[in-house]
């Protein structure tokens, strides 16, 4: 998840430092994951820990798609929120 949202990031040609790029997307993965956890049941959080834990790329997208089909759209949504508050 990590690289697709720095690869968003990347393509938005922010004039910031790569330390900046990297603490927005820190901000992103923090509001999606938010965000799923308001999704999923109790016993969904375990596994959504273990699948970001093990930082299997594969497995986080799977994951994602499952619990979260309107990912792409939130990920816009929070580089733009993102973006509103650093430019």
């Amino acid at each position: 998840m990590e690289k697709d949202i720095f690869s968003k990031i990347e393509s938005l040609n922010l004039n910031v430092s790569e330390e900046e790029k990297t603490e927005i997307m820190e901000l992103v993965c923090e509001k999606i994951i938010s965000k799923l956890i308001s999704r999923v049941e109790d016993e969904e959080l375990e596994k959504a820990n273990k699948i970001m834990n093990e930082g299997d790329d594969e497995e986080i997208n799977k994951f994602l798609e499952e619990k979260m089909p309107d990912f792409e759209e939130i990920l816009e949504e929070e580089i733009e929120n993102i973006k509103k508050e650093w430019l």
